[in-house]
């Protein structure tokens, strides 16, 4: 199994940029994406509280302030 992160990375970043640039919903496509990896995760047997705290992690360390949140809406 390959684990580079930048390849994929790039590969689903334009993805949901044509997605966006097609008019779909950002919200939509986020919840998407939410889904699909939490499936993956599923699928890896990861239980679900371990899903919770990565998700938790990754909320603690990507948003900082309310503000964060406001500009990151779309």
């Amino acid at each position: 199994m390959k684990n580079h992160i930048e390849p994929i990375h790039t590969r689903v970043q334009t993805l949901v940029t044509d997605l966006l640039v097609e008019e779909h919903d950002p919200f939509v496509v986020a919840g998407c994406m939410l889904a699909i990896a939490i499936q993956l995760y599923r699928v890896q047997e990861m239980n679900w509280d371990s899903i919770k705290t990565l998700l938790n992690e990754i909320h603690t360390t990507s948003i900082q302030t309310e503000k964060d949140i406001k500009e990151t809406l779309h």
